[in-house]
């Protein structure tokens, strides 16, 4: 029997009282991506069934892989079987269905005639797919108007185009539809009750000289701060073209590959996933089953990005995108699911909305569409809680460019949060038995255990300097040996790569205040461990490891005034 989770359970009490004493067909269930929704959406339709209140069950979903899972969890909790299926003409034998919202205009009549002659529940996930002037808002509205229930499940209402979807209205940027009518479960509020995992996300800083060629003289210069052009362009088409609002997140999508068709091994997108390599393993400590994520704007850059994944750690990542067909793609995520020797998975508009792949802790965003909507997606990707582990404590962990687009995205995000938490461990969870061990284990403590952790392999990169040849960490800007620029030339040339800050909880940390924070992991997981104070062990559940310095700052300037006040 399926034990729901708190909200859950509320949200269905509310949902079945609504559709019990209220005239209006239409809930809505707005929850945070990753808390659950389709889980409690069928609690909801298996209540309904076992009231004698519903009879057929149709379900439309956004993706193909989408719609399979939700075959496969209905199936499991209410032990029928679910119709996939792109024609009803003679196809209907009465089973529930469930199909994405691309083709309610083809069932239009078949879902119309299942509506008209049984009680019928309609599940729209993610209901903000079908604007309601567009196709698939018409289509929905049309075939379902005779529905007895309509549930409405997103966790992102507010379309970017502000379009209405079907069923439903917008007021003053928010939905329009009764507060009784509607259960509402925020990121913050998920973080808080354990039901999603905290995240920071890091700035990923660079510095783009612009070339007329290669080689070729330079016209200008790109970063996430600031653009300028030289003089000797100033006012022409070319200074225009540089001067776009686009021009660096432009510079960060474009790949540079090598004469003999290899990448660039110290380019932008390079060092992106170096800093995200270092953070999976990192992130392995609490959640051994973690996997990384890279969305990628293109195929192009998606292969690209895979190679050098394979090249940095010697493991082929999948790469799934909609041109090499729905069923290999579906497979290659299940795949991707169930076995964690794979750590990574790069996507081009495959790995989205109502995707759930629970071990995801660490993102690389570097994605076609900019828009808030896919931004809160995405992020919901990497904090869904890890099921068959009681108290997963893991963080997620997303590098993105340092672009003010996502930069406002995040802190809005971050906002949702009560307050400014944190959580880092000095300890690693065995993957077989889930003891802890001393971050520099190899093998598990527990006398019932037998698992060896595998050798690490240390991770550097040389100086480019052949007489030099000085190993140094990932992340830095120049050998720390002879001082040689790792900056590498670009179409655009890529100037220097760095980490600029990170954004966690609300608010901008200084790259001092991370490393600093970084350095003193272990300590403070020792200590919170040790603590007896409630409070403490509570803030310390919900934060990523790289902001203590700053909470700690932030704590002495208040105290430092309140002392400055009383003489």
């Amino acid at each position: 029997m399926l034990k729901l989770r708190d909200w859950q359970e509320k949200a269905k009490l509310k949902c079945l009282n609504w559709y019990s004493n209220s005239s209006d067909n239409r809930f809505v269930i707005n929850a945070a991506p990753g808390t659950g929704k389709t889980y409690g959406a069928i609690a909801i339709a298996d209540e309904l069934f076992h009231k004698g209140l519903i009879e057929r069950v149709i379900v439309i979903a956004p993706q193909d892989t989408v719609v399979d899972k939700w075959a496969e969890d209905y199936l499991e909790v209410t032990g029928r079987y679910m119709q996939r299926t792109t024609s009803l003409d003679d196809g209907d034998h009465g089973e529930d269905i469930c199909n994405t919202w691309q083709v309610v205009n083809k069932l239009l009549d078949g879902y119309q005639k299942v509506c008209n002659e049984k009680k019928t529940l309609v599940i729209c996930d993610e209901q903000h797919h079908a604007a309601a002037t567009a196709v698939w808002g018409n289509s929905a509205i049309n075939a379902f108007k005779n529905a007895k229930f309509i549930l409405m499940l997103t966790g992102t209402p507010i379309r970017s185009d502000s379009e209405e979807p079907a069923f439903l209205q917008y007021e003053g940027g928010e939905l329009k539809h009764p507060k009784d009518g509607q259960y509402t479960l925020t990121y913050g509020e998920a973080v808080k009750l354990g039901y999603c995992r905290p995240i920071a996300f890091h700035r990923h800083e660079a510095n783009f000289d612009i070339l007329d060629e290669d080689n070729g003289p330079k016209l200008g210069s790109v970063s996430g701060k600031e653009i300028s052009v030289a003089d000797s362009i100033k006012d022409s088409a070319a200074a225009s073209v540089i001067q776009e609002a686009n021009r660096f997140y432009a510079c960060c999508t474009t790949i540079r590959p090598k004469k003999d068709g290899s990448p660039d091994m110290d380019g932008y997108q390079a060092s992106m996933i170096d800093h995200a390599i270092d953070k999976l393993e990192d992130r392995k400590n609490r959640l051994p089953q973690a996997g990384g994520l890279v969305i990628a704007p293109s195929i192009e850059v998606a292969d690209y990005m895979a190679k050098i994944i394979e090249l940095k750690t010697n493991k082929k990542p999948l790469v799934v995108h909609n041109e090499e067909g729905a069923k290999e793609s579906k497979s290659r995520i299940n795949r991707f699911r169930k076995n964690f020797n794979d750590d990574w998975l790069v996507s081009v508009d495959m790995v989205g909305e109502g995707v759930d792949i629970q071990r995801l802790r660490v993102l690389i965003y570097l994605p076609r569409a900019r828009t808030d909507l896919r931004f809160r997606q995405a992020m919901g990707r990497v904090v869904r809680k890890y099921e068959d582990i009681e108290d997963d404590d893991s963080t997620a962990y997303v590098v993105m460019p340092a672009f003010e687009v996502f930069d406002k995205l995040a802190k809005a995000i971050e906002e949702e949060m009560p307050g400014r938490d944190l959580k880092p461990k000095s300890t690693k969870k065995c993957p077989d038995c889930q003891t802890e061990n001393k971050k520099n284990a190899k093998e598990c403590v527990s006398q019932s255990c037998d698992y060896k952790w595998p050798p690490a392999t240390p991770r550097f990169k040389k100086c480019k300097d052949s007489e030099c040849d000085a190993l140094n960490p990932i992340g830095a800007k120049s050998c720390q040996e002879c001082g040689t620029d790792f900056g590498t030339p670009f179409v655009v040339t890529l100037k220097d790569v760095f980490r600029d800050k990170i954004i966690t909880r609300g608010q901008v940390i200084s790259e001092e205040d991370a490393k600093a924070a970084e350095k003193m992991s272990s300590e403070w997981y020792d200590f919170v461990q040790k603590s007896t104070n409630p409070l403490l062990k509570e803030w310390s559940k919900q934060n990523a490891p790289e902001s203590i310095i700053a909470f700690h700052k932030e704590v002495g300037e208040f105290i430092a005034q309140i002392n400055k006040n009383k003489k």
